[in-house]
């Protein structure tokens, strides 16, 4: 669950899009991952872009300027090592604790990963 913390908010609640499984996202690099590299949780203010994969594609640019980190909601970024997966999802499982959020990122699966915790994110992107 995610819940808006912004000045001002509503009190308004997005439910289930984020936290109960990982859901995959059309998007494949294995070579040129974000740091740092490891298997292991790492917060967003602690993490670097690359050439081909900016800190923006990871989480929105209101958390970089903002500092935030899973504290408020937003989860994690696990990148797994270099030429190790490269398939992204996005949100994480219930058990996977302050790593789930709606902008969580695992980047460590291969394209045919199958487990009963990973979904689909149904979206499009509007020009």
């Amino acid at each position: 669950m995610f819940v808006d913390r912004n000045p001002g908010s509503n009190g308004s609640v997005i439910w289930d899009f984020a936290g109960n499984v990982w859901e995959w996202i059309s998007y494949f690099n294995s070579d040129d991952k974000p740091t740092p590299l490891a298997d292991a949780w790492n917060q967003y203010t602690a993490v670097s872009g690359t050439n081909t994969m900016s800190k923006t594609d990871l989480v929105i640019q209101d958390a970089i300027t903002n500092s935030w980190d899973s504290d408020e909601g937003i989860g994690q970024y696990w990148p797994g090592t270099n030429t190790v997966g490269g398939s992204l999802t996005r949100s994480g499982h219930w058990f996977d604790g302050t790593g789930s959020g709606i902008f969580s990122a695992c980047i460590d699966r291969t394209p045919t990963y199958e487990h009963r915790h990973v979904g689909f994110r149904c979206a499009v992107s509007v020009p």
